[in-house]
């Protein structure tokens, strides 16, 4: 296996000096791919963030964290042989702390309990976190090496101000990748940070507007500007995180455009990182309510109907270059016999979406499994169930419309549900 020393395929870690690994992770050291010299530190001390859920099974709470950066597919490699404590090691990647999707994880790879992981990684942003075994603390040896593949660096078209990339005017708004990779910055232009692209916006009518980036793979900065010259502009609103205390490095900007005035949007790296990004824009819902996302996630009841319960969850989808927000939901509740049963479905959302607006879904049931050793998924049957329909009313006041297709279920009705946690870590929802 051949590992790329002369070549250097990397962004924004070149020649950086090695550091330990940070408690929080929006400032945790990039990892050099080069010059991957073992580094040596302590967890004592460290704690969990808001949101943090840790490897699998093990506890977060003792974390350090490191960054990686690529722009080409690479093989990452990292152990912590040498520790003096009880380690675990897991990969992930994601926007912020909270929305974290785990890649791969190890406990214990040796008689000493030290940790290893090999996974492969695609371009963009990953996060790695040494945490300590149920709590476990002291001092760490961490080593890793990166097996790079090969790729020219292209700089992507919307690099430079003048050729700005024209987003869609539609009045409901739009979603698209941005991709900072190879990109770099023009003398004079606003905002700082690094590795900034350009989009151009000329606003279809009057009204307050919302651009937001969702599962970056870098720290976000957004910045919405008018005027004719990239040395010269305006600014009209910027953000770098939505909420830096809870982890959640996306960016969102809302502004009252004036119907036919062209606005130009800036994406940077707060941090150096370049990667891909989802770029969502437009109207803010009538309602005054936000768009419809990860704040809405969570367990609804009705205190009436105590016994059976809903969980939803809206995240980020699972495919980064899929336009869209994943909504999953699950009825627990019981069949026309009283036996207890389930009901589960989804539906990929418009990331602009306000939140007072109507979601339809499928339902279906399952049925033929056993618990436990004697589980087999071939024995699973999916019927499907009707459709339900939600809309929500406020943060934590959801009215959902359920139609069942089979005579043996009933008529169609309709339930007004109150969230039972009113806050997720890193979301906005009050």
């Amino acid at each position: 296996m051949k590992f790329i020393l002369g070549i250097l395929l990397c962004v924004g870690f070149c020649g950086a000096a090695l550091a330990q690994g940070t408690d929080r992770i929006y400032n945790a050291p990039v990892l050099n791919p080069v010059n991957n010299l073992p580094i040596t530190g302590s967890n004592v001390g460290m704690s969990a963030e808001p949101g943090e859920i840790g490897g699998l099974q093990w506890g977060a709470g003792r974390s350090v964290w490191f960054q990686i950066h690529l722009t080409v597919p690479a093989t990452f490699n990292a152990k912590t042989e040498g520790s003096n404590f009880d380690t675990t090691l897991a990969v992930y990647r994601g926007a912020h702390v909270s929305e974290m999707r785990e890649l791969t994880s190890n406990d214990d790879s040796a008689a000493d309990h030290t940790s290893e992981v090999f996974v492969n990684l695609s371009p963009g942003t990953c996060y790695v976190a040494l945490d300590g075994y149920s709590g476990a603390t002291g001092n760490y040896v961490f080593s890793y090496q990166f097996n790079l593949g090969n790729a020219a660096a292209v700089s992507p078209t919307n690099d430079a101000f003048a050729s700005a990339a024209t987003l869609s005017t539609d009045t409901h708004g739009g979603v698209r990748i941005a991709d900072n990779r190879f990109a770099g910055t023009q003398s004079g232009e606003p905002g700082g940070g690094s590795a900034s692209v350009w989009y151009r916006y000329v606003a279809p009518q009057a009204g307050h507007i919302v651009v937001r980036t969702e599962d970056s793979a870098f720290d976000t900065l957004l910045g919405v500007y008018t005027g004719a010259a990239v040395n010269a502009l305006a600014a009209v609103a910027s953000n770098d995180d939505v909420s830096l205390s809870n982890g959640n490095l996306n960016s969102e900007v809302t502004f009252n455009a004036t119907a036919g005035t062209t606005y130009w949007i800036r994406i940077a790296s707060s941090t150096g990182g370049q990667g891909t990004a989802i770029l969502a824009w437009g109207p803010v819902g009538m309602s005054g309510l936000p768009t419809l996302d990860a704040s809405y996630s969570g367990a609804w009841w009705d205190a009436e109907r105590s016994g059976e319960g809903f969980v939803l969850e809206i995240a980020d989808h699972p495919d980064p270059n899929t336009l869209g927000t994943l909504l999953n939901f699950t009825w627990y509740t019981y069949d026309p016999d009283r036996n207890a049963t389930f009901l589960f479905g989804g539906a990929i959302l418009d990331p602009t979406q306000p939140a007072d607006t109507a979601v339809t879904f499928s339902l279906s049931t399952a049925r033929g499994g056993r618990f436990g050793a004697t589980f087999n998924s071939s024995d699973v049957v999916t019927t499907p169930w009707g459709s339900v329909t939600v809309r929500f009313l406020g943060c934590n006041l959801m009215v959902l419309h359920y139609a069942p297709t089979g005579d043996a279920w009933g008529p169609d009705g309709d339930l007004y549900l109150r969230r039972v946690v009113s806050r997720a870590p890193g979301n906005h929802c009050p």
